[in-house]
């Protein structure tokens, strides 16, 4: 939700914008704001600021091209102790700040496959220093998938490691009730249980096949299938696909992994539309190589 431009010097037409913000940020239960406003209109701002509650995030962007510098630095150095971080914007003399309430996804429960290792481990790390709690499956739960679930307790918040088969529909279903019964609430999944077995088409034996398209597609399925009634309750969620570079330009000699990348793609697009209208969204992420 934006607005971008100037807000009213007179105060009834400033306390008519400021009801329309708390109706339209209260009615959601995350919200993100910008406001683009020229520097003598920062105490309006202000105003504004006092009606967020803390699941709020508000980005402001104040013109200060015009105004005294010594005006300028004290009022940066007084807003300086609310803010998590201050910078530029690109093309305009301007100062960018950024009102944080409340971190994100502090206090929510994210479920994120295969996150014992690798990239899917930083994920989790990066989820739960948000605050977020973090429940994590992988195949097996061994020394190493221990020491993850230490490592992301550290910041914090609740983590605990599932042993599960991703590929296995019956075998979701009731990791996915565990984790449910254990954190009260899923409020984002991320489908990153992932394995490649690459090769020229003409030489791939159909295992090849099947265990990349099971693993990388099919789990996506099963976690979204398990998942999306205890979302749909809770009339909130966000479901987040891994697919990849190549699921979108493709690759040679990774037909297997591209084409269950793609297929992730296709998966956010259509279980979007299902679900969105119940509060649930649906994103997918296609890194490049790391």
């Amino acid at each position: 939700f934006a607005f971008n431009g100037y807000l009213p010097i007179d105060k009834n037409e400033r306390t008519n914008i400021l009801k329309r913000f708390e109706k339209k940020i209260f009615s959601e239960h995350q919200t993100q704001i910008f406001i683009e406003t020229p520097y003598r209109n920062v105490q309006l701002v202000e105003d504004l600021c006092k009606t967020l509650n803390e699941n709020i995030k508000l980005c402001i962007a104040v013109d200060i091209t015009s105004e005294n510098e010594v005006i300028k630095t004290k009022t940066i150095r007084q807003w300086k102790k609310n803010v998590d971080s201050i910078g530029s914007i690109h093309k305009r003399p301007a100062i960018f700040l950024l009102y944080k309430i409340m971190k994100f996804i502090e206090g929510k429960t994210a479920l994120i496959t295969g996150a014992a290792r690798r990239t899917r481990r930083a994920i989790a790390f990066k989820f739960a220093s948000e605050g977020c709690n973090i429940a994590f499956t992988d195949l097996n739960i061994d020394d190493n998938a221990l020491k993850t679930q230490s490592e992301i307790a550290s910041y914090g918040v609740k983590a605990k490691g599932y042993a599960s088969n991703a590929a296995n529909f019956e075998d979701t279903h009731k990791v996915v009730e565990e984790i449910a019964k254990e954190f009260g609430r899923i409020d984002i999944l991320v489908n990153n249980a992932g394995i490649t077995k690459d090769g020229l088409m003409m030489r791939m034996s159909e295992a090849q096949w099947d265990a990349v398209l099971n693993v990388n597609l099919k789990s996506a399925f099963n976690f979204i299938h398990a998942v999306t009634p205890i979302m749909m309750k809770q009339r909130n969620g966000s479901i987040i696909n891994m697919s990849s570079v190549v699921g979108v330009s493709g690759n040679a000699g990774q037909c297997n992994y591209s084409a269950s990348k793609a297929g992730m793609i296709g998966l956010a697009k259509s279980i979007a539309k299902e679900v969105g209208s119940r509060g649930i969204r649906a994103n997918c992420i296609a890194p490049g190589f790391i």
